[in-house]
C-alpha cells in the first residue's frame, strides 16, 4: 500500500495571516533570522518555499488546512513554511525555482528536495511514500471519536503509562514504526495512545488489559482487538489481511482526484443514487475477492457529471470503468449497464489477464468559425494541430475547479489582442474529455504550452496566469502582431 503524495501552502498579505491564525497555529513560519533554529529541534522538518501570490498557493492552501491536525501527532516532524517573496536570502541559498517546492531536513541538515505536483493529496499518504515512520500519538478520547468521522479505518496500539511498561512500550512503537510505510493512510489511521484501565479510553471500549491493539472498521462500526503478547510486524498483517474489509469509498468533489491519480487499478462503479444499495453490495462482495489488487470504489453519475464525461459515461445507470492510469487516460470503459457480480468478477479477471482494450473518448468536432479560443478535441487534433502552420498557443485545461474557471477569462482576453494575427492559433484542450496522444508532454494542470509552427520543442509558459503574463509572453517569443482595440463581447459566451 503506496502511492501517494502531497503538498502545502500559506498566505501572503498580513491581515489574511491574522484571518488564518487558528488553522495554521501548526505551521512554523520560517524567516532569515530563525530559520537554522527551528530545523535543528525535530528529527525531520518538512519546509515549504511559496511565493503567496501564486496560484499554487491558491489552489493546495485547503490540503494543508486538512492535514495539518493529523500532523501535529507525529512527534519527530515539523511543518515549516517559507514566503520566497520576503526572504530572498533563503530562496537563493537554496535555489528556489518554483513558486512551490518542498525540502526535508533532518536536524538541519538537507537530505533531499520535492517538486510540488498539480494535484495534491494528504500529507501523511506524501510521507509514507518517502517511508517516514508515520505513528500519530492520540491523546484523548474526543480525539479518536474525531477521527473515526474521518478514516475507514484507525489501527491504535493502546500501551500502559505505567513507568514499568516503559521499555515495553518503545519496542512497541519500534514494531508500529516498521509497520507504518505499508499502510494505507488514505484509509487508515495508524498510531499509539498510552493511557490506563481507568481512562476514558479503556471504558468507552471495554478495554481490560494492556496493551492492546484496536481495529476500527468505521464503516461498518465494528471495533476489533488484538492482544500486543506476542508482538510483530507479521502478527499485526495478518490482523489486518484477515478483519480490514476494503472500503468502497464514494468519490465526489473532494476526494476523487486524489483517488483517480494515485490509486491504481482503480475499479469504479457509476450509479443511480435512489437504487445504489442493490449495486454496492455487489461491488462490496467482488472488492473482497481481488482486495488488494485492486481497490473500487463508486460514484454518483448524476451528482458528478463532469467526473462521468471525462470517461465518457452517461446515464442510464449502472456503469463499470476500470481506470490504470489517468496521466495517460488509461482506462476500460465496460458497456454494459446490467450489473452483476459475476459480471464485474468477469470484467476484473478479463483485466487482470489482458483480454481488454483501452478506452478512447473525444467531444464533438466543434464549429470553431466564431471563437476566439478554438476548441481542439481528439477528433480534429491532427486538423488543429499536427498539421498546422501557424504558431500555437494551447491551454490544457480540466475545467474541474475555481482557478481553472480564473485563468479562462484572461485567456479569453489574451485571445482578443491576438485574433487579428492570422499566423498565430490561440485555442484549448480539455484533457477531462478527450483523450490525447503520449506525445503531449505537461508536468501540471492547467498549463499553456506553445508549440512552434514548425513543431520543434514545446515551449512551457511557467509564471503566474495572468493576461499580462501572456502577452509578455507572446513577446518572449517572438509575438509581434497584437489587436490595438480590446474586444468588448462578452467573452462567457465563447466557450
Amino acid at each position: 500500500m503506496n502511492h501517494f503524495i502531497l503538498l502545502i501552502l500559506f498566505t501572503f498579505t498580513i491581515s489574511f495571516v491574522f484571518c488564518e491564525e487558528e488553522t495554521t497555529e501548526n505551521i512554523k513560519f520560517l524567516n532569515n533570522k530563525n530559520f537554522e533554529e527551528i530545523l535543528t529541534e525535530k528529527k525531520y522538518s518538512l519546509v515549504v518555499f511559496y511565493e503567496p501570490n501564486s496560484i499554487e498557493w491558491k489552489r493546495f492552501f485547503p490540503e494543508l488546512k486538512k492535514t495539518a491536525e493529523i500532523i501535529t501527532m507525529l512527534p519527530d516532524i515539523v511543518i515549516c513554511a517559507v514566503d520566497i517573496s520576503q526572504n530572498r536570502k533563503l530562496k537563493n541559498q537554496f535555489d528556489i525555482q518554483k513558486n512551490l517546492e518542498l525540502k526535508i531536513f533532518s536536524f538541519g541538515t538537507f537530505l533531499r528536495n520535492y517538486l510540488f505536483a498539480p494535484e495534491a493529496p494528504h500529507l501523511v499518504a506524501f510521507l509514507t511514500k518517502l517511508h517516514f515512520p508515520l505513528v500519530s500519538k492520540l491523546t484523548s478520547l474526543p480525539q479518536i471519536q474525531k477521527f473515526r468521522t474521518q478514516f475507514p479505518f484507525i489501527g491504535i496500539g493502546i500501551l500502559s503509562r505505567d513507568p514499568k511498561e516503559q521499555d515495553r512500550n518503545e519496542k512497541i512503537h519500534s514494531v508500529f514504526e516498521d509497520l507504518a510505510p505499508h499502510i494505507d493512510f488514505s484509509s487508515m489511521l495508524f498510531g499509539v495512545s498510552i493511557t490506563d484501565l481507568e481512562s476514558d479510553i479503556a471504558k468507552e471500549f471495554n478495554i481490560t488489559q494492556l496493551p492492546v491493539f484496536l481495529l476500527f472498521r468505521n464503516l461498518d462500526n465494528e471495533i476489533l482487538s488484538l492482544p500486543l503478547e506476542p508482538l510483530s510486524v507479521e502478527l499485526i498483517s495478518e490482523f489486518f489481511d484477515q478483519n480490514q474489509i476494503p472500503f468502497i469509498q464514494e468519490l465526489d468533489e473532494s476526494n476523487f482526484l486524489f483517488y483517480l491519480e494515485y490509486v491504481s487499478p482503480l475499479g469504479i462503479l457509476f450509479l443511480d443514487y435512489q437504487n445504489r444499495e442493490e449495486y454496492l453490495k455487489i461491488e462490496k462482495e467482488v472488492a473482497k475477492k481481488f482486495y488488494p489488487k485492486m481497490y473500487f470504489v463508486w460514484v454518483n453519475g448524476e451528482k458528478v457529471q463532469s467526473f462521468a464525461e471525462k470517461f465518457g459515461i452517461h446515464a442510464p445507470f449502472p456503469k463499470f470503468i476500470i481506470l490504470e492510469n489517468l496521466i495517460q487516460n488509461k482506462y476500460i470503459r465496460f458497456k454494459s449497464h446490467k450489473i452483476s457480480e459475476n459480471y464485474l468478477i468477469q470484467s476484473v479477471e478479463d483485466y487482470f489477464n489482458n483480454k481488454t482494450s483501452y478506452s478512447t473518448k473525444s467531444e464533438k468536432i466543434p464549429d470553431n468559425e466564431n471563437r476566439l479560443v478554438k476548441k481542439v478535441v481528439f477528433k480534429n487534433w491532427d486538423e488543429m494541430i499536427t498539421n498546422s502552420d501557424k504558431t500555437i498557443f494551447l491551454l490544457l485545461n480540466t475545467h474541474w475547479d475555481e482557478i481553472s474557471q480564473e485563468i479562462e477569462q484572461d485567456y479569453l482576453k489574451f485571445a482578443s489582442f491576438m485574433k487579428e494575427n492570422s499566423n498565430v492559433l490561440v485555442a484549448e484542450f480539455n484533457l477531462a474529455l478527450n483523450d490525447f496522444s503520449q506525445d503531449l508532454e505537461f508536468s501540471e494542470i492547467p498549463q499553456l504550452i506553445l508549440i512552434p509552427k514548425d513543431k520543434s520543442k514545446n515551449i512551457i509558459f511557467q509564471k503566474e496566469f495572468s493576461f499580462e503574463n501572456f502577452i509578455e509572453f507572446a513577446k518572449e517569443n517572438g509575438i509581434k502582431e497584437f489587436t490595438q482595440k480590446e474586444d468588448r463581447k462578452d467573452f462567457k459566451e465563447d466557450l
